[in-house]
């Protein structure tokens, strides 16, 4: 059964949900705010189901938990646009008139709108009234990462309940039980994601894991090799070559630091330990960080609209130390 309990590192909006589950008194409109992948939609479903859950015995308790969870709830629409895509005007309508209807068996009527920031000035405006004169036993969920592309006149009328990024540990922990990944790779991934766990787990479907794999040979490959033309850096695709780039910073960063015995710091242990018999020297130890230094500017130069298959070509370069 979910629970407010199973939202991990976001104490302050966990206590505010579950003081407003024990007093049953809520605001009839919230935005929870934040960065992707860190339990706000999830925290959203927990607290819905336990406003449903109220006075409920332990199977009805679960059998209400089960429904909101899989989106077959009756008193519950969730809106959540396509990647890219603006929340359409009539969907921000049928919020509106589903919001004004009674529960057909639960407390409240609940709509909620993922990526809230994806509506359009006229989306927006649709939802305006209800916010602002709010049905009785009604209530409204907003989820967005950036407030600041909400309306003003709409943001203002909910209850901001602000979630935060994860610590890295606790994402770590997260991804272990989840995705069933060894400690090593949940902290690459907790660290590559920045502390979002929703990302990180996107990461792994997109097969970011094996594309590590891939990067710790090739830098393996160039720094032993004699002649940087026998490398050939097997990406062009833009934001692979971004992650690449990003993948081969941390590694040669953690190779230093673990070749200097600074453990406490190296985030990807298993792939630094890889590299650094290929940095024995102090000499090496500067070429590692030259070749970060190359790669950052490349980056930039990528962010910037370079040709990505000359940006390709350049890193085999880069890497070799030439």
């Amino acid at each position: 059964m979910l629970s407010l309990k199973d939202i991990k590192g976001q104490d302050n909006a966990v206590k505010f949900l579950e003081n407003c589950l024990a007093s049953g008194r809520t605001p009839n409109a919230f935005l929870f705010s934040g960065p992707e992948g860190v339990g706000r939609a999830m925290a959203a479903r927990a607290f819905i189901a336990g406003l449903f859950s109220s006075g409920k015995d332990m199977a009805g308790a679960e059998a209400v938990s089960g429904r909101v969870s899989s989106g077959s709830h009756p008193d519950v629409m969730w809106v959540k646009p396509e990647k890219n895509k603006y929340i359409s005007i009539d969907d921000a309508r049928k919020a509106k008139e589903f919001l004004s209807l009674k529960p057909y068996e639960a407390p409240y009527t609940v709509a909620v709108l993922e990526d809230a920031h994806m509506m359009k000035a006229e989306s927006a405006n649709a939802l305006l009234k209800v916010l602002e004169e709010p049905p009785f036993s009604s209530l409204i969920i907003l989820i967005s990462s950036r407030k600041d592309l909400i309306l003003p006149t709409g943001a203002s009328r909910c209850f901001e309940l602000r979630f935060t990024r994860l610590r890295l540990d606790i994402t770590q922990k997260i991804l272990v039980k989840a995705a069933g990944l060894t400690d090593g790779a949940a902290r690459f991934l907790a660290s590559f994601s920045q502390g979002s766990a929703g990302d990180a787990l996107s990461m792994i479907k997109e097969g970011l894991l094996e594309r590590r794999r891939t990067v710790i040979q090739l830098l393996k490959r160039a720094m032993s090799m004699p002649d940087a033309a026998c490398l050939s850096w097997d990406g062009e695709a833009k934001d692979v070559l971004i992650e690449d780039i990003d993948i081969s910073i941390m590694l040669l960063r953690d190779a230093v630091l673990y070749l200097r015995g600074i453990t406490a710091g190296v985030i990807d242990r298993e792939g630094a330990a890889e590299l650094v018999p290929l940095l024995p020297s102090r000499e090496a130890e500067k070429k590692a960080y030259d070749i970060v230094s190359e790669l950052s500017g490349l980056r930039k130069m990528l962010i910037g609209n370079a040709n990505a298959k000359l940006v390709s070509q350049a890193m085999n370069t880069v890497v070799h130390g030439k």
